[in-house]
């Protein structure tokens, strides 16, 4: 598939997005101000930390992304998609690049809203000393986050029907939280703890959570890549492997 044609492509499921989810960014921008009054550190320019960011970006990765593959294979959509001379990893891929970027948009409207916020209450001047560089890092580690969730979203749609998707992804998060929980307060195996970190990945968001302007975790970053590459692949060839009648269900 030529390059031009391909980023139109792209430009059309970008556009089906948000058109299907325009709803969402005046909200996600009242939103934010929610979140600066209400979980905020309140430390100096605190805001530029984004903190409850990986929170939001789960909640608009399970609004944005339900049922990304499966709702197309059962109108039909898909099936017209897959006439065209284009492989079926290319669609998933570029829809999914569709989607991350759609609710990065949304959380840069929080993350914006926040510091306006913060800004007109304590003066601007606040963030003088913010490093463009750190906020650069900490918005491509936020938005790797942001694909790595659609990644394992759109894998499940691969095999569940309608918005189920979305629900397992939500219970999935809350079994990593409690296992989070658990291995900081008892004694794991590696091997256990290296299938926990695989099948859970939080790596991203302890990295953005652990990010200051001195350091950042090393092992949180290199499993949260290693995460990404995993879900990735897994979508790719979960839609590799879909066969006729579950595009036309």
């Amino acid at each position: 598939m030529r390059p031009s044609a391909l980023f139109s492509y792209g430009l059309m499921e970008t556009r089906r997005l948000i058109y299907r989810t325009r709803i969402f960014f005046i909200p996600a921008f009242l939103m934010g101000l929610v979140f600066s009054i209400m979980i905020y550190s309140g430390v100096r320019g605190g805001t530029l930390s984004f903190p409850g960011g990986d929170g939001l970006a789960l909640f608009f990765v399970l609004a944005i992304s339900t049922g990304i593959v499966s709702f197309d294979s059962r109108n039909g959509w898909m099936r017209g998609v897959m006439s065209r001379p284009i492989h079926r990893s290319t669609v998933l891929g570029v829809r999914m690049l569709s989607a991350s970027i759609v609710v990065f948009v949304l959380l840069c409207c929080c993350w914006v809203s926040m510091m306006i916020d913060q800004g007109v209450r304590e003066g601007f001047d606040v963030f003088r000393d913010a490093s463009v560089g750190m906020i650069l890092f900490r918005g491509l580690l936020l938005y790797l986050l942001v694909l790595t969730y659609v990644a394992i979203n759109s894998l499940l749609s691969c095999f569940v029907p309608g918005n189920g998707n979305s629900i397992i992804l939500l219970c999935w998060s809350l079994v990593r939280n409690l296992l989070a929980i658990g291995m900081t307060q008892a004694v794991m195996p590696s091997f256990l703890k290296t299938l926990v970190n695989s099948a859970f990945p939080s790596g991203l968001a302890n990295a953005l959570r652990n990010l200051t302007h001195v350091s950042f975790s090393s092992p949180d970053l290199a499993w949260g890549i290693f995460s990404l590459f995993l879900y990735v692949g897994l979508a790719l060839a979960a839609m590799n492997r879909m066969t006729a009648d579950k595009e036309g269900a």
